[in-house]
């Protein structure tokens, strides 16, 4: 795949990609795009999605209160013909797991951004960091008068004096089983 000397394309993909290192040997080069992590085998060209960062909170299913549950659970029991419906679909729901790809646990960040994503050189572990903008900060109005238009615009600055800073949280989890640690 590769000749020495030679510069040669690894990925052509219209999102930006960036910080690649290599494993320790050698054989995968891993990199980030669009905020998750991500290896690359040399050797195969093979892409594989280490992380799965997800902005917003994970929706949960509403559970059936006591009623729902009693109704639900008679049904089965007294009509065979939607006992098999139901087992039926959940056998079709397990056919349908077991031929999807291995995907990374799905990580809900919230209102948080995520960046300075790293593995560690065993490749075990994952950290990042999660920045909350406090979102009540004021920008200082610095204009510029000298324009190319000849009116005056404002130019971007930083926060006003006293003004809340972001804050970081470093976090770290295990590859193997995505478990926060």
């Amino acid at each position: 795949m590769f000749s020495p000397g030679k510069i040669t394309t690894l990925t052509s993909t219209v999102t930006v990609e960036f910080a690649p290192v290599f494993s320790l040997d050698e054989k995968r080069i891993f990199f980030t795009s669009e905020t998750n992590l991500y290896s690359l085998d040399l050797a195969t060209g093979a892409r594989k999605q280490l992380t799965d960062f997800k902005r917003g909170s994970k929706k949960t299913e509403a559970k059936p209160n006591d009623q729902d549950k009693w109704l639900t659970d008679d049904q089965l029991a007294n009509f065979e013909v939607i006992k098999q419906r139901s087992d039926n679909k959940k056998a079709a729901d397990k056919n349908r797991h077991a031929d999807l790809p291995d995907r990374p646990k799905e990580i809900y960040t919230d209102d948080k951004n995520v960046d300075n994503i790293k593995i560690s050189p065993d490749e075990k572990y994952v950290t990042f960091r999660l920045t909350k903008n406090p979102g009540n900060a004021k920008n200082a109005i610095v204009p510029t008068y000298v324009t190319e238009s000849g009116y005056t615009s404002d130019i971007p600055s930083r926060p006003e004096s006293g003004a809340f800073a972001n804050i970081l949280t470093r976090c770290m989890f295990t590859i193997s089983n995505m478990i926060p640690c």
